[in-house]
């Protein structure tokens, strides 16, 4: 009897499981035949489609136009590196010899075109004047008179003009060649006195990026004093890859950002070195910014971003 009521079981389950898979079956079957049926697809396509009136399309931007081939501009982004602009970076030297008298400018001054950084006395400078203010002196008796030498002009006036013009311009030229100023010259012959201590002035405007020297020193011809820096323009070095070498012409705008400062600096690329570097297999591109406000330091690490075609 227990045997018989546990086949009864049995055969009750599989009846059961049965049913349920054809009724499982036949739900997937109805469900599959509705999606397809033509009304019930035509409703679902009727679902998705955006429609918009003249009026909507304008205000959200959209523009319609025929499909054509053109240009378009691409951001490719560069690692750089900011540069001293070199054609604003100056070692200023000694142009004569001489004892340090006076110093008047030290590392990190910003200083102005023209003004004196130091003071030298400087026996060459000395003996240049007196040679400088003796030719004029010639020069000028040889204009009014007969040489020294008891010539009339019709004898020789002509050749003392001319060898006293040629000492007085080689004289003066001398003083120009170690940085006197026109300025400088037209005061010594007025006063006819020579300057006690020779001036070393900057060429430009600029920061002093280093001094060399002290009060005191004796310096030679060509020592190194000061050297001197612009900053109001700098050069942004950009590494390009040699596979994007095609894309990139002097002339096309650049920005530059740097992590210490929000914003960006705009500038040009001015040129496309021609060597490609053995290490990093890079080509340098040179982009030169303005930096008025003086965020920028030479050696900041930056990124590059300029506009391709």
């Amino acid at each position: 009897m227990k045997h018989r009521k546990q086949r009864f079981v049995v055969a009750a389950v599989g009846v059961v499981s049965s049913l349920l898979l054809i009724v499982g079956c036949g739900k997937e079957r109805t469900d599959e035949a509705v999606e397809h049926h033509p009304d019930f697809v035509k409703r679902a396509t009727e679902e998705i489609i955006v429609r918009l009136d003249k009026h909507k399309v304008f205000h959200a931007g959209i523009k319609v136009e025929p499909v054509a081939k053109r240009s378009v501009s691409i951001p490719l982004t560069l690692p750089g590196k900011v540069s001293f602009n070199e054609r604003r970076l100056a070692h200023v030297t000694a142009r004569v010899g001489g004892r340090v008298e006076k110093v008047n400018a030290f590392t990190n001054d910003r200083v102005r075109d023209g003004d004196v950084l130091l003071q030298l006395y400087s026996q060459e400078f000395l003996t240049m004047q007196f040679e400088f203010l003796q030719a004029m002196q010639r020069w000028k008796r040889s204009q009014t008179g007969p040489s020294a030498g008891g010539f009339g002009p019709q004898a020789g006036g002509e050749e003392e003009r001319s060898s006293a013009k040629a000492l007085y311009e080689s004289a003066r030229r001398k003083l120009l060649v170690i940085g006197v100023s026109e300025d400088d010259l037209a005061e010594l012959e007025s006063a006819q006195t020579p300057k006690s201590y020779y001036d070393v002035r900057t060429p430009f405007d600029g920061i002093i990026l280093e001094s060399k020297i002290r009060l005191g020193e004796f310096v030679q011809l060509g020592t190194e004093l000061f050297e001197l820096a612009d900053l109001r323009t700098l050069w942004v070095l950009a590494d390009i890859y040699e596979k994007d070498l095609p894309h990139i012409k002097t002339g096309m705008k650049a920005s530059v950002e740097v992590n210490a400062y929000p914003g960006s600096w705009n500038g040009t690329v001015s040129s496309v070195y021609s060597v490609v570097d053995e290490k990093t297999r890079t080509v340098k591109a040179r982009i030169e910014v303005s930096n008025s406000n003086g965020r920028l330091k030479p050696e900041m690490f930056c990124t590059v971003k300029i506009q391709t075609q």
